[in-house]
């Protein structure tokens, strides 16, 4: 079979061309559409948490240098802050914060702020989390899962919500004996600003979970699908918490579970960090705020180097270093996209499709 080749005139050429160059824009334009549509149709707004004001206690640093870093800190993360409110003092220690953090964990994609130095509730020294949760974006290691917006852009490599804040990061400004500096010599009588903007980032960078008690009825989730921290959640016995097999969605059952004092964190790399599975705040009265989305502090008290998430900081306590328990949950949650060693300890990024 011959196949015979026709020279076509120069108009019909030049349309043809064209309607190519339209079909390969339009397929161009459907295959990059997905992400940002799909992330704006997976939205939801994140919610605050809380660190409460403790009583005095004994005088306790932590510092800022891991234990076993001989290298200056390098930062691997950028974080840009809009201040609001703030003196230039207290300015100063949020900028010590958010230098500590840019070293501890790794984004090509800018972390955005919006601070505010207002009043809060009775007893709060602080409230942060993320401005919004996305879920199902491309690049996501798990699908159905809630991720806070700082990290989802880490994940997915580029900023999925440009025109918005990734946390909100709210300040006492009702508290009189705030120390600014950022030494950690807190004097007993004072507040350690800088410990509770560490704090406070750390949840709206992902230390947040969806559980909720109402009553004696225990629920999680957020449309239907459950935030990546919530997935690491088990009992002593180590049940899942959001296996509804177990525990039905809502049900005063799983209402028991959340007020057990037996919720752990079951991240490989935080069991590693630990030498067990960390524990977490869990009494028996819930406190909205505080409960299942910080670290237990009769586990670990004042003092201790893992101390810094727990739900209530001492006058006189500074605790200027997340710890190695905080940076194994972060390797679980997905902000280690390198092995990040610490403490002659390999934290591996933990990535899934399941």
């Amino acid at each position: 079979m011959r196949i015979h080749a026709y020279p076509l005139p120069g108009s019909l050429r030049s349309l043809i061309l064209l309607w190519i160059i339209g079909i390969i824009g339009c397929s161009l334009f459907t295959s990059a559409a997905p992400l940002q549509a799909q992330s704006i149709t997976e939205l939801t707004p994140g919610s605050l948490l809380e660190l409460r004001a403790g009583p005095t206690g004994r005088l306790s640093h932590i510092g800022r240098q891991d234990p076993q870093r001989q290298s200056p800190s390098i930062a691997t993360a950028t974080f840009i802050v809009t201040y609001n409110g703030f003196s230039p003092q207290a300015q100063a220690a949020f900028q010590a914060a958010v230098d500590i953090w840019s070293t501890k964990i790794s984004s090509a994609v800018p972390i955005r702020i919006n601070a505010n130095w207002i009043g809060l509730g009775s007893g709060v020294l602080g409230s942060a989390g993320a401005k919004t949760l996305i879920r199902n974006f491309v690049g996501a290691p798990q699908t159905s899962t809630y991720y806070p917006v700082a990290l989802a852009n880490k994940l997915a490599g580029i900023d999925l919500i440009p025109a918005d804040y990734d946390i909100t990061a709210n300040f006492s400004s009702a508290f009189p004996n705030w120390y600014y500096g950022t030494d950690g010599n807190t004097p007993a009588n004072s507040y350690d600003l800088l410990t509770v903007v560490l704090h406070e980032i750390g949840h709206g960078l992902g230390f947040a979970g969806t559980a909720t008690v109402n009553g004696s009825t225990g629920n999680w989730g957020l449309n239907g699908s459950p935030l990546i921290y919530d997935r690491f959640i088990v009992n002593g016995s180590g049940q899942a918490i959001i296996n509804t097999a177990l525990f039905a969605n809502p049900s005063v059952a799983l209402g028991n579970q959340l007020k057990s004092n037996d919720l752990l964190f079951n991240g490989p790399n935080a069991v590693a960090a630990a030498g067990e599975r960390p524990k977490l705040y869990a009494p028996a009265s819930w406190q909205q705020g505080s409960s299942y989305s910080h670290l237990d502090d009769d586990y670990y008290p004042e003092g201790d180097p893992n101390s810094l998430m727990t739900p209530s900081l001492s006058q006189g306590e500074s605790i200027l270093n997340p710890g190695t328990i905080m940076l194994g949950i972060f390797s679980d949650l997905g902000w280690a996209s390198t092995p990040l060693v610490l403490n002659n300890h390999v934290y591996l990024p933990l990535i899934t499709n399941t």
